[in-house]
């Protein structure tokens, strides 16, 4: 009987995020899902794949500003081919497009979640923590796991990073262990390298991560595995990095002998000629110092949004003080609150031992590292990535830090010695920077259903309001009886936001769009030009 009870409580975490994701997953399926941002190029040349439209894979059809009679493939740099080749399978069963979306973020996150759960539980043994952790990770299902909306393929490496630390963790763990050097060893280091480096492959972005692990196996090497002779640590070292480069040069390879690039970089530079003003000087310090207080904590949305709301709604009834349109500043204010409790919470686990050292370094290695490439990509490309999107960027290591930061709080409200004060202030602090943000997620995903509630789709079941807030089938219809010719032209433009163009997925037309261009796909319509005579 113990034993039964035993094995419950070692599954209650992993049954509870199940349950609930679950249940979230259910009621969102009733409504039509929306599709935005940066996936669409890579999920509308999926389309044209399988329709035979393209030839390659991971690229996108469009109309040749050239000569706009004519069509020009497109391979996609921008973007990772991860969104193409994790969202092609279900596509390619022929679910409708939102379904299939959907459903794909859903076995995404629940790997990821799964993969979470397991790594807090090598780590403590507490089952409070793993259950509250358990509890968070279904609700970031929401935003995380694009459980309404997918603008970006954030879940992909959601889903695989926890399991390719933990395989890194195992890997420290056996040379921890003082066995003999021997090839298994070499093995492994090479098979995780080839996993770091993979990552390469599902989103530019969390490459930055596996950087992190790769320093961290480093910093083991060399002061935790003594055991071992200089030659063979730097041998496995060298191993494990080599490897770790391997899926990076070749995909940067496949870049430039299919686009002329070599990374998104060269594309960002030559998209953004001018550099923001945020990306220099004094302004651009405080947002690498106050960025991880955003991404850490997952609170980016919420402090861009409904936080920024409510503080200037307060300052402007006070001090007539509006600050609304002072999104970035807020955001520097708030998020060197929010890094400077962070490592307060860290250092304070060190320094009461809750926690051995190594772990510290892991967390410390995993979080600063992507944090400083962000800066010099930011720098380089004149866009302040620290002040826009960071939270995107951290989702596959934030959760580390939730760890730490409630395993103290347990900690100190445990402690019979600390006074009522201390832990009221504590409980604030959790609630603030641990609790509102994902709590915000719901409240977003309630107004969401609400504005889709009735919504009447094509058979695609996407919510595309930038064509209508009640009927896109109506305007879809419209435009298909509009089309004369497999030739004619359909112009998509908007002048609201410029990255909005979800209704190309609607569409089986021939389509010209300005606001592609941030993709290398767009066009200046200044500059078209056609071979033919244009009716």
């Amino acid at each position: 009987m113990n034993l039964t009870n035993s094995r419950y409580q070692k599954l209650a975490p992993y049954l509870i995020f199940l349950f609930i994701v679950t249940v979230f997953f259910a009621i969102a399926s009733v409504f039509p899902y929306q599709i935005e941002f940066d996936p669409i190029p890579q999920i509308k040349g999926i389309n044209q794949w399988l329709s035979g439209g393209s030839s390659l894979i991971n690229s996108v059809v469009t109309v040749n500003q050239k000569d706009i009679s004519q069509d020009i493939q497109t391979w996609i740099v921008w973007h990772a081919p991860g969104v193409t080749f994790a969202f092609l399978p279900l596509i390619a069963l022929g679910l409708p497009l939102g379904i299939a979306v959907r459903t794909t973020a859903y076995f995404l996150f629940v790997s990821g979640g799964l993969g979470w759960i397991k790594v807090i539980d090598t780590l403590t043994s507490d089952q409070k923590i793993k259950i509250i952790i358990a509890v968070l990770l279904s609700i970031y299902y929401i935003e995380i796991g694009s459980l309404l909306v997918c603008t970006a393929g954030d879940v992909i490496p959601w889903a695989v990073m926890p399991w390719v630390l933990l395989y890194a963790m195992y890997l420290c763990s056996i040379l921890d262990s003082g066995n003999k050097f021997d090839s298994r060893f070499l093995v492994h280091a090479a098979l995780l390298g080839l996993l770091l480096g993979g990552i390469y492959w599902l989103k530019y972005s969390a490459f930055l991560v596996s950087l992190g692990i790769l320093a961290y196996l480093a910093v083991f090497l060399w002061f935790f595995s003594k055991q071992y002779t200089l030659k063979n640590r730097f041998i496995l070292l060298a191993v494990c990095t080599v490897f770790t480069l391997l899926p990076v040069i070749g995909l940067s390879a496949i870049h430039h002998a299919l686009s002329g690039v070599n990374s998104a970089i060269d594309q960002f530079e030559a998209a953004i000629p001018v550099a923001s003003p945020s990306t220099r000087g004094m302004r651009f310090l405080l947002s690498l110092i106050g960025a991880p207080g955003l991404g850490l904590f997952n609170s980016e949305i919420f402090t861009q949004g409904r936080l920024l709301t409510f503080t200037s709604t307060i300052l402007k009834q006070l001090f007539t003080l509006d600050i609304s349109r002072k999104a970035e500043t807020f955001k520097i204010f708030v998020g060197l609150a929010g890094t400077l409790a962070a490592f307060w919470f860290v250092a304070e686990s060190a320094r009461k031992n809750i926690y051995n050292k190594k772990l510290i370094i892991l967390w410390g290695c995993i979080t600063t590292i992507p944090f400083i490439f962000i800066a010099y990509i930011s720098y380089k490309t004149g866009i302040n990535l620290l002040m826009a999107g960071i939270g995107r960027y951290s989702n596959p290591f934030f959760i580390l830090t939730v760890f730490f930061v409630i395993s103290y709080y347990i900690y100190w409200i445990s402690n019979h010695e600390k006074s009522i004060l201390s832990k009221i202030v504590l409980s604030v602090v959790l609630v603030f920077f641990v609790l509102l943000p994902p709590l915000n997620y719901i409240v977003d995903w309630a107004e969401a259903i609400i504005l889709r509630k009735n919504y009447v789709t094509t058979e695609n079941f996407l919510y595309v309001d930038i064509l209508s807030k009640k009927n896109v089938k109506s305007v879809v219809t419209q435009i298909k009886s509009a089309v004369k010719s497999p030739k004619d032209v359909v112009v998509l433009t908007k002048d609201t936001d410029e990255l909005r163009f979800g209704s190309w997925l609607e569409m089986r037309h021939r389509i010209l769009s300005p606001t592609f261009r941030r993709y290398s796909i767009g066009f200046n319509f200044k500059r078209i030009q056609n071979s033919q005579n244009l009716k």
